[in-house]
């Protein structure tokens, strides 16, 4: 089992020992049905549209279209990738012609309000006039107020090369905030600071060796970061982590863990081992930067069963902690997105089939959720817990000959025990004494009678259209908070200036944006995008697609 994916079972795992060594049933006799509504089969919207795009007029369409889902951070929209094989009409399962259609959609949480963002043709027919692309990395920021991707034109998915351009767009209107060409070589890294005005990506340095550069978004430039040295191994996005206040990036090293200050650009060491050490994304730093958690793979002599240290470890001096020592566990598959912590979404095996459950780690009650499909592929849990996809498949009774094809449902549900998520949105320039409206919004529109607080203070509740008018009168740095029962809470910190900075961070509210071009002119729908885009998601997509189903 791949490292990372071991890792996330294992720490899973440690806090719930009991219900890992236990075995986990799905009859009648040690379950109960879950709750839950399905809302609708995303292959019939999303999937419906991007075959719509395929020209079968000298294209065959090979299996249904296979989704992947980006959850925002308040689980109110996600974007969707939707991606159909094709081959050149008549030629069969022929290797050299096959080819992709893409598309890139923006949805909302409840699969309403589907905006196409972009699509593109990757086939034989589109090499040969030098018009293939690829999308890469759909990536949403902290705050979900903006989100980016990756736009690779030339080279091919095996062996990467052509060039690279970075997107990075609002999220709220779809407008381009910043566009940079990336000489990219084994795929960014793209990792948001936390203030959202800088961006970390994998690039080469001036002898065409990959390194890691900081890209500020406010001043359009990038700088080398002096980390490369300090890492054998290439760079991915799992192994660079900004510290809350925005002044750290921790990393995985040679042998140990280092910490770059951004400012200075002084790397520390901070802690070393001769083994291996794996960050924990979710609980790497604590909230006031002063801390990180880690965790280390001692070796006992067998591969297959090595030894885990956690240590808490000081940011400033260095001096470790060790909290705990646990060994590998039972390898299936957990996924722990929800907002309660104490429940794990499982894939159970039943009967050469397979049953989506729900376990709670304190009480082992486990609810089933039943599936007009006998065989799960994936699931996706919102960050809220509120919206669940699962994607079931079976075999196709007809297909192309020699290809292996199946059809694949993706199963959008509300779990409505979970609050509905809410996001906030801001219209105006934060100048003091200046009026903006404070936006309070679902999946599904506007949030009436939430109640709005401004660095603690109540300053009053949203009208019918989910909207408050407030004028701030200190400049400095306030958060924002909105709370309705029902609902989970939508935070935002925001900087009351007392004049407008034409140098502002252009991720913020009030600041002008300029449209993507589209290179033909025509345009799609929901967004002026640049000239058709198209592409693999990520390496492990491009593993998926080329591997054959047992």
């Amino acid at each position: 089992m791949h490292r990372k994916s071991k890792f996330i079972a294992i720490m899973l795992a440690l806090g719930l020992f009991i219900i890992a060594t236990e075995p986990v049933y799905a009859d009648n006799n040690h379950t109960e049905l879950m709750d839950f509504s399905l809302i609708t089969d995303l292959n019939q919207t999303v999937g419906k549209d991007a075959l719509s795009l395929v020209d079968e007029s000298r294209l065959d369409i090979l299996g249904s279209p296979h989704l992947y889902f980006f959850w925002s951070p308040d689980g109110t929209r996600m974007l969707v990738v939707a991606l159909i094989g094709v081959n050149t009409k008549g030629k069969g399962d022929s290797s050299a012609t096959l080819g992709k259609v893409l598309a890139l959609y923006m949805v909302n949480g409840d699969g309403s309000d589907i905006r196409r963002i972009s699509w593109v043709e990757d086939t034989s027919y589109t090499l040969q006039r030098g018009e293939h692309k690829w999308i890469q990395n759909p990536t949403w920021s902290h705050t979900g107020n903006v989100f980016l991707y990756t736009e690779r034109s030339g080279g091919n998915a095996r062996f990467g090369g052509g060039s690279h351009s970075l997107f990075v767009i609002d999220a709220k209107n779809l407008n381009l905030i910043a566009k940079k060409s990336l000489p990219i070589k084994q795929g960014p890294i793209l990792e948001w600071s936390p203030k959202e005005d800088s961006l970390l990506y994998l690039g080469l340095d001036e002898q065409y060796k990959p390194t890691v550069f900081l890209f500020n978004l406010t001043k359009n430039v990038s700088d080398e970061l002096p980390i490369s040295k300090y890492r054998t191994a290439p760079f991915n996005s799992n192994d660079l982590v900004w510290s809350p206040d925005g002044r750290k990036i921790g990393f995985e090293g040679n042998g140990g863990l280092y910490v770059l200050d951004v400012d200075t650009r002084k790397v520390k060491n901070l802690f070393s081992t001769d083994d291996n050490i794996i960050i924990d994304r979710n609980a790497f730093w604590s909230l006031d930067s002063s801390r990180l958690i880690i965790t280390e793979i001692k070796s006992t002599g067998r591969a297959d069963n090595p030894i885990y240290y956690k240590y808490v470890i000081d940011a400033i001096s260095g001096k470790s902690n060790k909290l705990t020592s646990f060994e590998s566990v039972a390898d299936y598959l957990m996924n722990k997105e929800g907002s309660n912590k104490d429940e794990l979404l499982l894939i159970v095996n039943e009967n050469q089939s397979n049953a989506l459950a729900i376990i709670n780690a304190s009480t082992k009650q486990i609810r089933q959720i039943p599936l007009p499909g006998p065989y799960i592929d994936k699931v996706s849990w919102s960050p809220t817990g509120r919206y669940l996809i699962a994607r079931t498949f079976k075999p196709k009774t007809s297909k192309p000959d020699g290809y292996p094809d199946y059809e694949y449902q993706d199963y959008l549900m509300e779990l409505p025990e979970y609050d509905r998520p809410m996001r906030m949105e801001i219209d105006g320039h934060m100048l003091v004494g200046t009026n903006v409206n404070i936006s309070i919004k679902s999946a599904s529109g506007g949030v009436d009678n939430a109640t709005i607080m401004a660095g603690g203070e109540l300053i009053g509740t949203t009208n019918e259209k989910g909207v408050i008018t407030h004028r701030f009168n200190e400049k400095g740095e306030v958060q924002l908070r909105a709370v309705k029962d029902g609902y989970s809470a939508a935070n935002r910190i925001i900087t009351v200036k007392d004049h407008i900075d034409e140098r502002q961070d252009p991720t913020s509210t009030g600041t002008t944006t300029a449209s993507v071009p589209d290179a033909d002119g025509t345009g799609v729908p929901g967004f002026t995008a640049t000239a058709a885009l198209v592409g693999l998601i990520s390496t492990i997509l491009c593993f998926q697609l080329k591997s054959k189903r047992k």
